[in-house]
């Protein structure tokens, strides 16, 4: 009788540290830890740090903003929102970030959100709803910092997680002013109908052009190896597109109109 109550108290505390332990590994409730955007410095999403399962689904649009489509001017505030549907508890990490993983701007925390150091703003309650929202505030960087991306990762689920992206220019950019990252790539024609000429003032191996539209998805991409180069558009709608070219230490931007 004693060994079969011992035996059933171990199995009691066992069972109890076993779901503390799943509950704090795989669960964040009130926000997600930092580092876990998928952003190419994070290099990491929920899916991948242990606190979800499975692979991070990309997904256009999640991450949205009120910054004009001719991009945001140095140092003004914007509302940046994070929109999410299906069933289950759901959650988010979201980061403007330059290709180092520095910090683009500041961050604002809004209703049901909070920074982390500086960098990354969270939730801080997760939500059930079938669609839920979280919006907080943004303020853009200095002048001539050029585009910046929000990365993001989204949890649905337990097993089910997505990942996005949103590339705001700095109006100047778009604009055809000059600022140091940008006067380095040209593109022509502009607008274009069946390929544009893009042309880098600097020297660039193992590269790669990246094609976003407004919204931040991915329409075309192809490796480089030369500083000049032709892409063909004809098969992406027209409508007004970002360019970025890189080649992991190095990025460029600029902005053509598809006819």
């Amino acid at each position: 009788m004693k060994k079969i109550a011992t035996l059933s108290f171990v199995c009691i505390i066992a069972a109890i540290t076993l779901s503390l332990f799943s509950t704090n590994a795989n669960s964040n409730p009130e926000g997600a830890p930092a580092g876990n955007t998928g952003s190419p410095a994070d290099g990491t999403t929920c899916s991948k740090s242990g606190c979800h399962n499975g692979t991070a689904v990309t997904q256009a649009g999640i991450i949205t903003s009120d910054v004009p489509t001719s991009g945001y001017l140095p140092g003004n505030t914007y509302n940046i929102t994070v929109s999410l549907t299906g069933s289950g508890k759901k959650g988010f990490q979201v980061s403007p970030q330059d290709i180092n993983g520095n910090v683009m701007g500041s961050l604002i925390a809004g209703t049901g959100t909070k920074i982390l150091g500086t960098k990354y703003i969270t939730h801080s309650a997760a939500k059930s709803t079938t669609s839920c929202t979280w919006t907080f505030k943004w303020i853009a960087p200095a002048a001539g910092k050029g585009a910046v991306t929000f990365y993001g990762a989204f949890a649905i689920t337990q097993d089910a997680t997505k990942k996005s992206t949103l590339i705001i220019p700095e109006a100047s950019t778009v604009q055809g002013v000059s600022n140091e990252a940008n006067t380095k790539i040209s593109v022509y024609p502009n607008p274009a109908t069946d390929h544009i000429q893009i042309k880098l003032t600097d020297a660039i191996s193992n590269g790669k052009v990246m094609l976003f539209d407004l919204s931040g998805k991915l329409m075309l991409s192809e490796n480089i190896e030369s500083n000049e180069f032709r892409l063909n558009v004809e098969s992406i709608p027209a409508g007004s597109y970002y360019l970025r070219v890189t080649d992991g230490q190095h990025q460029y931007f600029n902005h053509f109109v598809k006819k």
